[in-house]
């Protein structure tokens, strides 16, 4: 992995490759908790890094850096390093920089609130991404952020279309992101596809072991709230384990399936929200 790299990087004497794996190695400790070990190879790192280096190497600081103070909870903090790497990045003229830089941003724009300055963010952003497409792999998590985001903003017929438009690209490439998808089929009165997407996503979070990001927690604990109020309760179960059984190739069938089916009205109660008849 990343700490092998590391080592041989060393061994070979190659300065940038070693930033690079250090970089890489503060990563994956944050994704651990070990936010001083993260901070440690981060500071070496930056101590290697020479002046007249390309500026993608101060710009993957920045990002780094963002992200450690997210980690942390300092947000007012992250979210001037993501501006600045953002900023950074349209200087250097690289579109790819800019694009994982900007869709960085949104995603924390939509943690910190409010959510309306997300969406205008998030809107924005794929309106250039529609006259400037980047790499798939760069396109499909701001798509499927603003999928979440309109859900959770209740702009569920937008929401809807935009999930049609990215629905393509996510079959190929296979990262869809299925904490949106519940939420947004929810919001859609579609239940029964919301459960078993709900299920599918709590196998999911077993195998990884990796737990959702604020956003993502946010919107499945509001959408299984509303899921096991409006479903009766061995339905509700039911689905949850059939969706268990689910792989990617189901999952993505499911998304297609419920997406070609046109969204029931959900009325909002005192008790929640529930399916019109």
């Amino acid at each position: 992995g990343a700490t092998r790299s590391l080592a041989l990087y060393r061994t070979l004497g190659k300065p940038r490759r070693i930033v690079s794996s250090l970089i890489q190695v503060s990563r994956l400790r944050s994704m651990k908790g070990q936010l001083a070990e993260a901070h440690a190879a981060l500071d070496e790192a930056r101590s290697l890094i020479r002046a007249d280096w390309p500026a993608e190497f101060r710009i993957l600081m920045l990002r780094r850096e963002g992200s450690l103070a997210r980690d942390a909870g300092r947000l007012t903090e992250a979210l001037s390093l993501y501006r600045d790497a953002l900023h950074a990045s349209a200087a250097a003229g690289d579109w790819r920089l800019e694009v994982i830089a900007r869709t960085a941003l949104v995603d924390l724009l939509w943690e910190t609130g409010p959510i309306e300055e997300a969406a205008r963010e998030a809107v924005a952003f794929a309106e250039d991404l529609r006259v400037r497409p980047a790499a798939e792999n760069d396109m499909d998590v701001m798509f499927c952020n603003l999928i979440g985001i309109l859900s959770e903003a209740g702009r569920v017929d937008e929401a809807s279309a935009v999930a049609q438009e990215a629905l393509p690209l996510i079959r190929r490439s296979r990262k869809y992101f299925v904490e949106e998808w519940v939420h947004l089929f929810w919001r859609r009165g579609q239940f029964e596809t919301a459960a078993l997407l709900l299920g599918a996503f709590e196998a999911e979070t077993a195998r990884s072991g990796a737990p959702p990001q604020p956003n993502e927690a946010r919107l499945i604990a509001e959408a299984r709230a509303a899921l096991e109020a409006g479903l009766p309760p061995d339905e509700f179960a039911r689905r949850r384990a059939a969706g268990v059984a689910l792989g990617p190739p189901e999952v993505l069938a499911l998304i297609a399936e419920g997406l070609a089916r046109p969204a029931q009205r959900v009325a909002q109660s005192a008790d929640g929200i529930g399916v019109q008849p």
